[in-house]
């Protein structure tokens, strides 16, 4: 069993990582003038499962407001990122993985598996691209564009977040 205050100081490292890279790597790096990778949404996604519902919120709020201050984009991040922690626990819920989540930290590759990870993850971050980018265009006379932007930030994404995971994240070993 891992402290509660490892747990936090992990996240907490997370958090800056994510931010960091957010901020410093991909805020201005867009792909073909519509794909952004929107890399910091990952921290949300590996919360721990433990994370209690008003706490996910509180933290997708703040994650969220922080992004928008560094972004410009006016409370957008942080309505998306509030509703991500609002679905999150309902969607890990349906993917319930045999056993439950008793003996699982993080919900993430190492611990879950690829193929439960990309069940888990996909649908979160298609829905956090495209709230985030119809959000952005304040009408639905642009969805064309709005799906291109979704959809393409939705794949550069998933990409990065995997292949941080893969870098990064590595199987504990059994002692």
């Amino acid at each position: 069993m891992v402290s509660k205050y490892s747990i936090a100081g992990k996240s907490v490292l997370q958090f800056l990582f994510y931010i960091l890279i957010q901020v410093l790597l991909f805020k201005d790096l867009v792909l073909f003038e519509s794909a952004s990778c929107m890399i910091f949404i990952a921290f949300l996604l590996l919360l721990p499962v433990s994370v209690n519902r008003v706490a996910g919120l509180l933290i997708g709020f703040a994650v969220g407001f922080l992004v928008d201050v560094f972004y410009d984009t006016l409370g957008i991040n942080a309505a998306v990122c509030t509703f991500l922690m609002y679905a999150r626990p309902y969607w890990m819920q349906v993917l319930t993985p045999q056993g439950g989540y008793d003996n699982i930290e993080f919900p993430s590759i190492s611990e879950l598996g690829f193929g439960w990870f990309l069940q888990y993850a996909s649908p979160l971050v298609l829905f956090y691209t495209l709230g985030l980018f119809t959000l952005e265009a304040g009408s639905f006379s642009f969805m064309s564009r709005v799906l291109l932007r979704a959809l393409s930030s939705f794949v550069f994404s998933m990409v990065v977040i995997v292949l941080v995971q893969l870098l990064f994240y590595h199987k504990k070993k059994a002692r």
